[in-house]
């Protein structure tokens, strides 16, 4: 008699199969939310990355400024929407360069706020360490009521905060301080 090759299941059968597609999808559901997730806090750090940059970038262009122009500025706060208010500091276009920058299709919006520079509220700038030097001979020569005096008036203190946004999300920010210092003690 002949043998029925047929009837021998040497396969899977199809719930098996639908079965096996269900679990790879919903396992490969899981793991696409996890990256896309990774890619938006990536995507986030960037742009924060960058915001910083270019907050620092403001930073570093008042703290390159002559010190008597920047300080007829002390009390106020630099806005993009006022850059006609600010010629004796920016050149044609600068201000919106450093204000408000487009950077990978991202508008930022920098404000420079314009403070003096107070020793007993904030301390010595930590990126300044030239400061401490000038401080010694200072006080080598006046009394400490003077010094601080004296050096509250050599210094300004500059706080770039940048406000931008990401995708669908609120706004954000962040800021970057810097100090324009007299030329005197530079």
């Amino acid at each position: 008699m002949r043998k029925k090759f047929y009837n021998q299941q040497a396969g899977f059968t199809l719930v098996e199969v639908l079965a096996a597609i269900a679990i790879f999808s919903a396992v490969t559901t899981i793991f696409l939310g996890i990256f896309l997730q990774s890619f938006d806090y990536v995507k986030g750090n960037q742009s924060k990355s960058v915001g910083i940059h270019a907050a620092r970038n403001a930073v570093l262009f008042m703290e390159s400024q002559d010190f008597e122009t920047v300080e007829g500025y002390v009390g106020q706060t630099l806005e993009p929407s006022k850059c006609e208010q600010y010629t004796s500091l920016f050149k044609d276009d600068q201000c919106s360069t450093f204000l408000n920058p487009t950077i990978n299709n991202i508008e930022y919006e920098v404000e420079v706020t314009i403070q003096p520079y107070n020793v007993e509220d904030m301390g010595i700038p930590e990126d300044h360490n030239r400061i401490e030097k000038v401080l010694e001979q200072i006080e080598n020569q006046n009394e400490e009521q003077d010094n601080q005096t004296k050096v509250s008036n050599l210094i300004i203190r500059t706080e770039a905060t940048i406000d931008w946004k990401e995708g669908n999300n609120a706004r954000t920010s962040s800021s970057v301080t810097g100090f324009v210092i007299h030329e005197s003690i530079r």
